[in-house]
């Protein structure tokens, strides 16, 4: 999938308390981790559990730390914290098929009363951008894979995603 960013439209730490996005993390994102982030709280469900409501500086911080890159796609959405945290809880931690994107589209659902026939980001994220939900994107350390103000998003298939997921949970048995 083609995201349209420029190596110019780096994300301003500045910008992080008022932030809205769906972000996508990882170093080579096949398949990325996918957050949300509702006015500059992180919200995430994981293989070792539920991140509810962290400040995004401090997630940045962390991310930084592990070196990951991140591509935000900002949302022109208003949602409830509560319903937010909600979502997120009720979904829980990914166990049994489970994967990070769906608290993140029901969310986005619940808040824009909108259905996404969507399994994979790389199919949501152009569903948003058609219904003019999703605004544009920005990013942190992708310059190097930036050509042509485009950014080629892999695709990756389920059972991809449910390895890495099987990967995380094996190594904390260890």
């Amino acid at each position: 999938m083609i995201i349209d960013v420029k190596r110019s439209q780096r994300i301003s730490e500045a910008s992080f308390d008022s932030l809205n996005a769906i972000v996508l993390s990882g170093r080579d994102f096949s398949p990325p981790h996918i957050g949300l982030v509702v006015s500059g709280q992180y919200f995430s469900c994981t293989a070792k559990g539920v991140k509810l409501g962290i400040p995004f500086p401090l997630m940045f911080q962390t991310f930084k730390r592990k070196k990951f890159k991140l591509i935000f796609a900002h949302l022109n959405v208003t949602f409830s914290q509560k319903d937010v945290v909600k979502e997120f809880t009720d979904y829980g931690k990914l166990e049994s098929g489970k994967t990070c994107l769906f608290p993140v589209k029901n969310t986005i659902e619940h808040a824009t009363d909108k259905t996404f026939k969507a399994g994979f980001v790389f199919e949501l994220l152009p569903l948003l951008k058609k219904e003019e939900i999703l605004t544009h994107y920005s990013h942190y350390r992708l310059e190097e894979s930036i050509e042509a103000d485009s950014f080629n998003l892999p695709t990756y298939s389920s059972k991809e995603i449910q390895t890495c997921i099987n990967e995380i949970q094996l190594a904390d048995e260890k």
